[in-house]
């Protein structure tokens, strides 16, 4: 039922893990001056766990409703961004003065598993034809 899920779900782990560690590294050595506002590892675990959320709902859909998925990956990417602003809410309305870093911290691995999602959803499209 859910084995384009499970296949990919690795693939997500691994993928997370490198830009994790590339992410750490850039903050820790690049950008040591900046307190940023929330960790890293907390906006991996918010990205991954919605990713997550997301593929196993599309397999879901894959599954039940075939001709339906692209309309479920448009739903559940502005449920995505919905809850991305939700999550960011405290950086928007807090008072430091500069956010930018903080949202290039956010807005770069958002797109970088937005992109993932997107090849998973082409994937189950490409199998249905």
């Amino acid at each position: 039922m859910l084995k384009h899920f499970f296949k990919n779900f690795k693939l997500l782990l691994l993928v997370s893990i490198i830009v994790f560690c590339i992410h750490l590294l850039l903050v820790k050595y690049v950008f040591n001056a900046y307190q940023f506002f929330y960790p890293i590892y907390a906006i991996y675990i918010f990205l991954v766990v919605i990713t997550a959320l997301v593929m196993v709902t599309l397999s879901v859909v894959n599954q039940n409703f075939k001709t339906k998925v692209g309309f479920a990956f448009l739903a559940f990417s502005i449920l995505k961004m919905l809850f991305a602003v939700v999550f960011l809410l405290p950086l928007i309305t807090s008072d430091l003065t500069n956010k930018l870093p903080d949202f290039f911290s956010f807005f770069i691995p958002y797109f970088i598993y937005l992109a993932f999602e997107t090849v998973f959803v082409l994937n189950l499209l490409k199998e249905e034809l």
